[in-house]
């Protein structure tokens, strides 16, 4: 097993292309949904087809196996007699459920799933947060979509959220999403174990999402006493399968079938929830269990929902769903829908609030704690159909979602990996939007906004120089889990943690000096994504592209098990693998504090490009790197290309 937290500068160069090279894949952050007419809004509250964050999570009643004893049901301080509730309520017999789906099929993960994922932190671990949701019902899709908890890399995140789990129709009590959830082999069991390979890791269960929208909720908010004792029933489920914590993703409250009366309601809750934890806490003698908020990111979801400058007091984190500013189910021309900053075409107004650091500094605004803002990320792209294929750049006329992807199924969004398979199979271009530092893919009359690991890399780095919490994405099933796209498994996930955890080498860069970091091509896949990346390398497709899901908070992912069969996502399989080859780098005489952290053309070369990279504390080093046989560096683009697409001046 290879890690690729690399001790040498040689190694971590190595790793660094990769990324670089998997720049040139896309982001992907959406889980898959089934497709509905239902109207959803978007972040400016105009109602659209396609939500915002997809909940492609069955939602059906689990199959109990397990019979709680009688201790454990109780609780610390016998909390469910004391809310006036039956002891019996989480006991296997009472829980209704639904049969097995006769597609269900094996429910074993492949025998690939563990390879090429990280065994320990080599490098330490991260100097931030790294939040991870996980879409539980991404084992129900076909081939390369199947994501199983074995999937997961537990180094790459300190936190993993569990999506979802439901609430009871009385709206007293939680219970299990999906039909595989309990047992001994259930979903939830198997998630546990990733605690076994990393100790340090926290494992949270989050209840909500856009799909399910306010109604079941408002049972629970109905009275003070509803409330009270669901919290109560919360702390009893979480403790009796082992999670660290909660996180409240209600979309949201005073909205969407919920009365204005319930956003103050919403503050009593989120602190009721708050306190007792605590108090479970100290009288259990137990870790207090986290309690953590999927929060909106734009003013109208926010001034509707929250009281601004009172939930953050009852909050650990608040996790900034800073992405789905733009979809193709509510507005007519292309944009991106996570860009870091603003865009010069974006019309005075609302529009121009739509941004990453917009939403960061709002929240600011109203008091919360640097540190509680854990920054979304998403790994899947948004897009549409083209009206018109000569233009293809930011606001082109647009109608309708692109086509639904191979593995994702749904319109209008793709997972990193299908992004990836676009760009290298398909042919699509790709675009560095310098101005709001993001990447996007076109072609066969298409359109994508994504992530790419430069993009996130840029991303986590504005998080570092903002002394904010961390980041969390959405999702690990929708970035490439396989390795899919040629490089290794989790491009995106893995450049976050690459940054948090040389974040001392990176906390004197400054955002001008990633001004040349562009979204890379690929040569036979892309993918989707944003990112923050300071590795981004050569390969002869303009686009990115990657495998990955992400429901609720939007995530696709799939690919057939055959595509998938060699590839690892070790580092020493992506050295040899056919989208990729270089040979050695070597350090060359070049001013990188002059042109920036990231990659630049070779000033004597078309068949090399140079990579600036931090090579100390403080000081970055120029390493020479070589393009793939059959392409040459494109000064333009910023990637290695196609030789009939390049125009070479050195020759």
């Amino acid at each position: 097993m290879v890690s690729y937290c690399m001790a040498t500068m040689a190694d971590r160069i190595k790793y660094i292309f990769l990324v670089f090279l998997l720049a040139g894949c896309l982001p992907s952050r959406a889980q898959l949904a089934p497709s509905s007419t239902e109207e959803y809004p978007n972040s400016t509250g105009a109602p659209f087809t396609h939500p915002p964050r997809l909940d492609a999570l069955s939602r059906s009643d689990p199959l109990s196996t397990e019979k709680p004893d009688e201790a454990e049901s109780r609780g610390p301080d016998g909390l469910l007699e004391e809310a006036g509730l039956s002891i019996s309520a989480y006991q296997s017999h009472n829980i209704k459920t639904k049969p097995k789906p006769e597609t269900a099929g094996s429910q074993e993960a492949s025998e690939h799933a563990t390879s090429g994922l990280l065994t320990k932190h080599s490098s330490g671990k991260p100097k931030k947060q790294i939040f991870c949701y996980y879409g539980s019902s991404a084992n129900a899709r076909p081939g390369l979509g199947k994501f199983w908890p074995e999937n997961i890399d537990p180094f790459l995140c300190t936190h993993l959220i569990f999506a979802f789990v439901d609430i009871t129709e009385d709206g007293t009590g939680l219970k299990p999403n999906n039909w595989n959830d309990l047992g001994e082999n259930g979903l939830y069991a198997r998630t546990m174990k990733l605690k076994e390979k990393n100790t340090d890791l926290k494992i949270l269960l989050a209840v909500g999402g856009w799909k399910i929208g306010s109604k079941p909720f408002l049972p629970v908010v109905a009275t003070e006493a509803n409330w009270k004792a669901w919290a109560k029933n919360v702390i009893l489920y979480l403790r009796k399968f082992g999670f660290d914590g909660f996180d409240m993703d209600w979309e949201f409250p005073a909205w969407r079938g919920s009365g204005p009366e319930d956003r103050h309601k919403f503050t009593l809750l989120m602190k009721e929830l708050y306190e007792s934890f605590a108090e479970e806490a100290k009288s259990s003698g137990k870790d207090k269990l986290l309690l953590t908020l999927a929060a909106a990111s734009s003013a109208f979801y926010i001034e509707k929902s929250y009281e601004q400058s009172e939930i953050h007091k009852y909050l650990d984190y608040m996790l900034l769903m800073t992405y789905n500013y733009h979809g193709s189910g509510w507005e007519k021309h292309t944009g991106h829908h996570s860009p870091l900053l603003p865009h010069p075409l974006d019309p005075e107004g609302e529009q121009r609030e739509l941004y990453i650091l917009w939403s960061v500094k709002y929240w600011l605004n109203y008091g919360i704690p640097r540190e509680k803002i854990i920054v979304g990320l998403a790994t899947y792209g948004l897009g549409w159909k083209l009206v018109d294929e000569s233009k293809t750049g930011v606001r082109a006329p647009a109608d309708g979602g692109n086509t639904k992807g191979k593995y994702s199924e749904e319109s209008g969004i793709l997972s990193h990996y299908e992004i990836c398979e676009h760009i290298l199979k398909d042919g699509w271009k790709v675009e560095w939007i310098e101005e709001q530092k993001v990447p996007y893919a076109y072609g066969q009359g298409e359109w994508i906004g994504f992530d790419s690991p430069d993009s996130f890399y840029l991303k986590a780095l504005t998080i570092i120089k903002e002394g904010l919490g961390g980041a969390f994405v959405w999702s690990v099933e929708m970035d490439d889990f396989h390795g899919h796209c040629g490089g290794p498994k989790y491009p995106l996930l893995r450049t976050i943690y690459e940054v948090f955890t040389q974040s001392s080498s990176v906390a004197n860069l400054k955002l001008s000096d990633l001004k040349s970091v562009p979204a890379l091509a690929h040569s036979h896949s892309a993918g989707h994504g944003h990112s923050h990346s300071a590795s981004a390398a050569a390969s002869p497709l303009s686009a990115h592209t990657h495998d990955e899901d992400h429901s609720d908070h939007s995530e696709h992912s799939e690919h057939s098990s055959e595509d998938h069969s060699h590839h690892d996502g070790s580092h020493e399989e992506s050295e040899g693998s056919d989208y990729y080859s270089y040979d050695e780098t070597s350090t060359i005489d070049f001013d990188c504090h002059s042109a920036g952290l990231g990659i630049h053309a070779d000033p004597g070369s078309c068949h090399h490009f140079v990579l600036c990279t931090p090579s100390s504390q403080s000081e970055m080093g120029a390493f020479r790197m070589n393009c793939p046989a059959g392409t040459l560096f494109d000064a333009h683009l910023k990637i290695c290309n196609h030789q009939h697409n390049v125009h070479c001046e050195h020759e």
